[in-house]
């Protein structure tokens, strides 16, 4: 808004310049009083005190006081001020005051929270918040301008303030789409799941007295044996064709998912081929069963190779191997280690490591 604010108006004018001036103020004329003031020399003569024009000669001049400007009060003195107020500029050039508005000027825009209703249709306020505006609306509703950071980052998305979908109960999303909506529900774990080692030596030496830690049947048993090196001394279960060993404990009671294997030998030929193959089946502990069930398929590796150099290392492993159906949480599991000869005459184990799940 630009106030004018009158000091002193209209001293030593003639009268109807200075009723040019008196356009925006508040003062009482009578027009019934007007006259033909036509001619050389001629002047309009008004008076203040009647409110009445009359015409004169000669000319005239005079001051005119006691006017009250918009914004209230007498003006006085001879000089007119254009004020200009926040985010407004004024300039002057001869006779002209010019005023434009000066947007990066503090105070532009009023700042606050805004309120809007009935009459205050484009209002607008910066606020802690964004920008405020009252819409056109018949009656206008508050309205917020989007915003964001200085690279253009919302800060907040109307797309995701909807509440887009959500996964059902029991499950959680791996990500959100531009709408909000989860995407790919994934049932989540009831409890924490820890893998558990079990490793299984296949024998032991004293001196050179070798003695299965594994059960061997009375038919086609593997048989115990010390490799004695110049460092070292390790037992194992030396394996021909279609002989075997067993091995049978309790699984946990917290037992859950599949289980990875991993099986550690070694073989006198270079470069020949064999087979393991560890059967099992489990029997339950509730008293409900004989002790005493067949074995049935568990873990098949595919045929092995032996390594290049004699009696190196090597490992067979499976991984995610799912557990007879007769095997679950708590009931006794017997194995069963057998090996099939290709090329290859013997090989030799020396351990079997079972990881399994427990749910805590």
């Amino acid at each position: 808004m630009v106030r004018v604010r009158w000091q002193t108006v209209c001293t030593g004018l003639l009268l109807f310049a200075c009723l040019a001036l008196l356009t925006a103020q508040t003062f009482q004329v009578n027009l019934r009083s007007l006259v033909d003031c036509v001619g050389a020399g001629k002047a309009v003569q008004w008076t203040a005190t009647t409110g009445n024009f009359s015409c004169a000669s000669g000319g005239g001049s005079g001051t005119v006081t006691g006017l009250t400007a918009d914004s209230g009060g007498t003006t006085t003195g001879a000089t007119v001020t254009v004020a200009g107020g926040a985010g407004i500029v004024t300039t002057r050039a001869s006779d002209t005051v010019t005023v434009t508005a000066a947007s990066g000027e503090t105070g532009f825009l009023a700042a606050g929270a805004l309120t809007c209703g009935a009459g205050t249709s484009g209002e607008a306020k910066v606020h802690t918040t964004p920008f405020q505006y009252c819409d056109d609306a018949a009656t206008p509703t508050l309205q917020y301008a989007a915003y964001g950071s200085a690279t253009g980052v919302a800060t907040t998305a109307t797309a995701l303030a909807a509440n887009g979908t959500n996964c059902s109960a029991g499950s959680y999303p791996l990500g959100v789409d531009a709408s909000g909506n989860a995407e790919s529900c994934t049932v989540a774990s009831s409890g924490l799941t820890i893998p558990f080692l079990k490793t299984l030596s296949m024998a032991v030496c004293t001196n050179a007295t070798a003695g299965s830690a594994w059960d061997l049947p009375a038919a086609s048993p593997a048989v115990a044996t010390c490799y004695t090196g110049s460092n070292t001394t390790k037992a194992g279960l030396a394996f021909t064709t279609g002989t075997s060993a067993q091995y049978s404990f309790l699984l946990p009671a917290d037992l859950t998912g599949t289980v990875d294997l991993r099986l550690l030998w070694k073989s006198a030929q270079t470069s020949a081929t064999g087979t393991w193959a560890l059967t099992a089946v489990c029997t339950a502990t509730d008293a409900t069963a004989t002790d005493d069930p067949a074995f049935g398929a568990f873990w098949a590796p595919a045929q092995d190779t032996s390594p290049g150099t004699a009696n190196q290392l090597k490992l067979t492993t499976g991984t995610s191997v799912a557990f007879p159906v007769s095997c679950t949480a708590s009931t006794f599991m017997h194995l069963k280690l057998a090996w099939t000869a290709g090329t290859a005459v013997t090989y030799d184990a020396f351990e079997l490591e079972l990881k399994v799940r427990r749910a805590i």
